[in-house]
């Protein structure tokens, strides 16, 4: 009677009330085992809408301490009123509890099992959940994206671009910020040539932003892979797209390292079309002197290297 008396409080959200009832309910022990300990997880339901997350955590290993086959969601209740309770260590021993009982998990309980484990810092518990997630539904990108990053909190790096590698071989989605990810990793991992290679596919098929950043990452990774040309190529595209001095003049140097007189002129010209701050006059002009003396224009060269001299 008492039970059902704090299962009427509860519906109608009096939890003082209802917490009174259930303990009546527990001291008058007329029920078997079985039925206190559904009356436990309810009470505990009630403590943790109450917000009473340490009263709830004590229920629910009064719950557990009962001797009967354990179930799952006994754990993940515990865990989360530990972690309420941000106690984490708790949270993986609750969770830890789940398997070490032989008990499975579906897919929801295990979401929520993923969840507290990462909040708790259980990356080793996170990657494995996430691969029998995979198992279970491998088409779901989250999964994939999820467990790289599991892999980079442990800095598996290499671990964490195969998985990449191999989901965009699955045709799984990815989203900008998980191909830039995915260009890092290449990059970190010794391999700027398909880094910088995979960066100018997903720019061409527009996944991501042909902009400034992005081509000066380019060349960047492409001159990691010493591949000079496209490297040169690529800071062509971001010097004049973006009209930045300082990259006209990187691209001058390499021009000028290539003996590409002519183009080292036309590209400090493009450079000097809007008016150099002084530290770039130096040697904007020192480049201009180089490119003309090597075109035989030795008057035109001198009054460059004069120029250079001034600021």
């Amino acid at each position: 009677a008492t039970r059902h008396l704090a299962r009427h409080y509860v519906q109608q959200q009096d939890y003082a009330s209802a917490i009174e009832y259930y303990r009546q309910a527990l001291a008058a022990d007329g029920l078997s085992d079985v039925a206190n300990r559904e009356m436990l997880r309810e009470l505990a339901q009630v403590h943790l809408l109450d917000e009473n997350y340490r009263e709830a955590a004590a229920t629910l290993e009064r719950a557990l301490r009962i001797k009967l086959v354990p179930a799952a969601p006994d754990f993940l209740l515990l865990a989360r009123a530990r972690y309420k309770l941000q106690d984490y260590v708790g949270v993986v021993e609750a969770l830890d509890g789940i398997a070490a009982n032989g008990l499975t998990l579906d897919i929801i309980q295990m979401r929520q099992a993923l969840a507290l484990y990462y909040r708790a810092g259980a990356y080793e518990q996170c990657e494995d959940i996430l691969k029998q997630l995979l198992k279970l539904e491998p088409k779901e990108a989250g999964h994939w994206h999820q467990l790289a990053a599991v892999y980079l909190k442990q800095n598996k790096r290499r671990q964490a671009l195969d998985l990449l590698v191999l989901a965009r071989e699955k045709d799984i989605a990815f989203n900008e910020q998980e191909l830039m990810l995915l260009v890092d990793l290449q990059a970190v991992n010794g391999n700027p040539y398909g880094a910088a290679q995979l960066l100018e596919q997903a720019m061409a098929g527009g996944q991501l932003p042909a902009n400034v950043a992005n081509q000066r990452k380019a060349f960047e990774l492409w001159f990691q892979a010493r591949e000079r040309q496209r490297a040169t190529r690529a800071l062509e595209k971001a010097a004049y797209s973006s009209g930045d001095t300082e990259l006209y003049l990187y691209l001058a140097q390499l021009q000028m390292e290539d003996q590409q007189w002519q183009a080292v002129e036309q590209t400090v010209l493009k450079s000097c079309e809007n008016r150099l701050q002084d530290r770039y006059v130096s040697r904007a002009k020192l480049y201009l002197g180089v490119g003309l003396l090597k075109q035989g224009r030795e008057a035109a060269a001198r009054q460059a290297f004069i120029n250079a001299t001034l600021v």
